[in-house]
């Protein structure tokens, strides 16, 4: 985490929230977005943390997962992986998706198809 940290140098005072509010959408600890797309699938990062510099710039560290579409459930499997990413606001698609544990698995539901993601 400390090299991940390491981004901000130089920024100024850095604020952490466990939630923020992005187009009037709030993000909160633990939701999941979109940060990239492969292989026609949606990356998704869960929000570990919420970081605030003095210039109001946001940025998200988010845990990457990655996914697997379920037929059954009609939504997106997620297994959390060891890699972490800083995802600036301005970055992502603004809808931020709750995390649903089922049995022993994780999924999201998407609210709009994956081409629509301004990416």
């Amino acid at each position: 985490m400390k090299s991940v940290l390491s981004a901000f140098v130089g920024c100024g005072s850095i604020k952490h929230f466990r939630s923020v509010a992005v187009k009037g959408t709030t993000h909160e600890h633990n939701m999941a977005v979109v940060i990239a797309i492969a292989c026609a699938l949606p990356v998704f990062g869960i929000i570990m943390m919420t970081l605030v510099t003095d210039s109001g710039e946001c940025c998200f560290i988010c845990a990457v997962c990655e996914t697997g579409y379920s037929q059954h459930l009609h939504c997106y499997e997620l297994k959390q992986s060891d890699e972490v990413q800083v995802v600036n606001q301005t970055d992502l698609d603004y809808y931020p998706l709750y995390v649903y544990h089922v049995v022993d698995a994780d999924y999201v539901s998407m609210k709009h198809f994956v081409d629509d993601i301004p990416l």
